[in-house]
């Protein structure tokens, strides 16, 4: 059964985005990856894990309503994975994992992931 509320306690975003009392974080760099539900019927509850630490922490928790897309901007390079709950059946899935890079260039411009 669908939660009536966001695991903050609120309704339910009437639009994708960051869920708002859910700290965001790794936002100093120039990284950017893009989460695709076009495909599906049913909204997502959708976390960005840092699999750098000895257990994976999110840095990111959003609302991804049914057959949209979202972007998630200034994301700092690192080993990742995304974890999304369907929200109408529950059912959790993870991602496999995905580094996001930054590299400098030797004109000195930036090469980072996208």
């Amino acid at each position: 059964m669908r939660p009536s509320l966001a695991p903050d306690g609120r309704p339910w975003p009437l639009t994708s985005d960051y869920l708002t009392s859910h700290l965001t974080v790794n936002l100093d760099d120039l990284s950017s990856l893009t989460v695709d539900n076009r495909q599906n019927t049913s909204d997502m509850l959708v976390k960005l894990f840092d699999r750098r630490y000895e257990h994976a922490v999110a840095v990111r928790i959003f609302f991804l309503r049914a057959q949209e897309q979202f972007t998630l901007a200034n994301i700092a390079p690192g080993a990742y994975d995304i974890r999304y709950q369907n929200l109408d059946s529950g059912v959790i899935l993870k991602s496999q994992p995905f580094n996001l890079e930054q590299i400098q260039q030797p004109d000195g411009s930036l090469q980072y992931s996208v």
